[in-house]
Order: structure tokens, then sequence, then C-alpha cells
């Protein structure tokens, strides 16, 4: 009973019989759809780098050896090359960080440590310089000399201040008042690189 008619408009004569089409293919052999690409799709198309945010043309060597270069440069974190000559405050770890107290102008790396400090504005996103020449400024450095946070202290004129005290398990924040005099000193930017 696979069978069916089919009247067409050419009257009783035209009676055909139609039946469903025979598969021939071999059931045990199913063929599957595929696609080669070959590199064509991508041919010319930019890439937006996520680290240095610079676009580049992926097929184009020198194009993607100046990105390279360029991303390397952009994203190495400034080094003081010697630690001799600094107030080192403290010394932890085992991969021997320590932290240096410099204050601009005064340092033997001052353009480093301008560099830090810019670096740390920047990505805190401040339009406005937040660092004055009798700020404080503490850089933690690694045992290669290489700057891997900043802290910046500002002299505040308040009788009631926030202090930021942190240890190695969380971060406090304290509201207090000031006992010895007016002048505190606060943290007014902090920037850590991970």
């Amino acid at each position: 009973m696979n069978k069916f008619i089919v009247r067409l408009p050419g009257g009783n004569q035209a009676k055909k019989d139609v039946s469903k089409p025979k598969q021939t293919s071999n059931p045990k052999c199913q063929s599957t759809q595929a696609y080669l690409d070959l590199g064509q799709k991508s041919l010319g198309t930019t890439k937006k780098c996520v680290l240095c945010s610079m676009f580049y043309v992926i097929d184009d060597e020198d194009d993607v050896r100046s990105h390279t270069e360029f991303c390397r440069k952009a994203n190495k974190a400034p080094s003081i090359p010697t630690l001799t000559g600094h107030n080192i405050v403290s010394e932890f770890g085992d991969n021997g960080e320590v932290v240096l107290k410099v204050k601009l102008g005064q340092s033997l790396h001052s353009i480093v440590i301008e560099q830090i400090v810019k670096l740390a504005i920047e990505e805190l996103g401040s339009t406005e310089d937040l660092v004055n020449e009798n700020d404080d400024i503490f850089v933690m450095v690694d045992k290669k000399g290489t700057a891997a946070g900043c802290l910046v202290c500002e002299q505040v004129n308040r009788n009631r201040c926030a202090t930021i005290g942190s240890s190695a398990e969380a971060a406090n924040i304290v509201i207090g008042t000031a006992d010895q005099d007016d002048t505190n000193k606060l943290p007014a930017a902090a920037y850590s690189n991970p």
C-alpha cells in the first residue's frame, strides 16, 4: 500500500501510479557534509589586542611583529635598577619583595618613580595630578626591581579622618579622631599590578 494516485488536470486518462523513491545508498555507509576552511575567510581581517588595544592585520607578518613589539613594551612594568640609596620600609615574601618610601624629585630614580605614579593615575582613570612634591610614595618592588604596586599618601588636615589599615587576611577601614595633631597621612591613590 505504498502507492497513491495523483490526478492531473488532463482528465481520467491521466491517472498515474506514483511510488516512494527507492533508496539506492547503503544504509551502513552514511555520508556527512563538511567544508574545508583554507584560511581565506580570515584573509585581511583585523584583530584587536585585549592587552594593548591595538588593531593589527592577522595575515601581515610585519604588522604582527610590530604589534608584538608594541604590546611587550606597553605591558612592561617600570623597574628600578638598584635599590641602594632608597629607604626600605619593609621586606617580605620568599621572592624578596620590598616596600620603598620615596619622594618625587629626591629619589635616585625619580623618572622611574614618576612613571610608576603616572601609571597608577592612568589605571585609576583620574584626569588630575594626584601627587605633590611633599607626598610620601610607597613602591612595592620585587627582587628583579620590577614595580608591583604603589601607594601615594597626601597630607589631610582634618580632626576626623578615615584611616585604612590592612593585614594579610583582609583590609579594615576605621573611622576615628586624630589625637596628636591635625595632620595625618592618608592614601590618595593605590595601584597594584597583578
